[in-house]
């Protein structure tokens, strides 16, 4: 069209005719519509014209069409049909084993199917505060010390995402079966970790603690379910939201207290 013309420092021969007439205004040649002859004479007028008429087309231009609201124009167009694309939520699972949780990153020591970046989950590979959701199933309970693990889930998730951290119920035979497991606790204790950490903290129950007598197993899944007695459970994922500021350590063992000078 003629501003392209103009900003690339032609003169721009143009009729009487709808807005052209506004984007040539005095740098440019205006010739009635529909007269061949006139149009003829202007395109030569226009490619002889000096350096001083083709700067002019193209200052004028520019002072028309400032660049800002050139770019806006163009985006615009370009992305008229393209859908509104949200960024995906960041999801990182710690501790991913074999397993995984779907639509994650997986974090693992060891390299699996699941693993996306093999690495000590203590001291994951990613930048602070950009994961919106961490999680962790079963890995707390096979470390001396949870909080190294749970420092490092503040740590990358966002002010506003949230962790879902798993274990199991010390009273149960998923702790006991594993003899990897370290720290192993009670529903209270686990809740008093979570809540050092967060300002929100939802207990949902995973199984029951009871399984094999038909009898006291529906009364176990009463229990849980309909009465929320969640420390008869094989073990429990904590959805926390809104990470403090400030972490504190809700419960420390006697074995980890800092031990007296002299």
């Amino acid at each position: 069209g003629a501003a392209e013309a103009m900003a690339c420092g032609c003169v721009p021969v143009v009729a009487d005719r709808y807005s052209l007439p506004e984007v040539a205004g005095d740098a440019g040649l205006i010739v009635p519509y529909g007269d061949p002859g006139a149009a003829a004479d202007a395109l030569r007028r226009a490619l002889a014209a000096g350096d001083d008429a083709r700067r002019a087309a193209r200052d004028r231009v520019v002072r028309l069409f400032p660049r800002a609201a050139r770019e806006r124009v163009l985006f615009e167009e370009i992305t008229r049909d393209v859908p509104d694309l949200a960024q995906p939520p960041l999801r990182i699972e710690l501790g991913c084993g074999s397993t995984g949780v779907a639509g994650t990153i997986g974090v693992d020591a060891r390299r699996t199917a699941q693993t996306k970046a093999v690495c000590d989950v203590r001291h994951a590979c990613f930048r602070t505060g950009v994961a919106d959701e961490v999680y962790s199933f079963c890995v707390l309970e096979h470390l001396d010390n949870p909080y190294e693990l749970m420092d490092e889930v503040v740590r990358i998730l966002k002010p506003d995402g949230r962790a879902f951290l798993r274990v199991p119920n010390i009273g149960t035979y998923s702790s006991h079966l594993d003899t990897t497991h370290r720290f192993l606790a009670d529903l209270r204790i686990w809740r008093d970790v979570m809540e050092g950490y967060f300002e929100r903290v939802t207990v949902v129950p995973v199984g029951t603690k009871y399984r094999d007598n038909r009898l006291l197993a529906a009364i176990n899944s009463v229990l849980v379910r309909g009465l929320r007695f969640y420390e008869l459970t094989q073990g429990w994922t904590f959805v926390c939201e809104h990470k403090r500021a400030a972490p504190t350590r809700g419960y420390v063992g006697w074995w980890q207290e800092p031990a007296a000078d002299g």
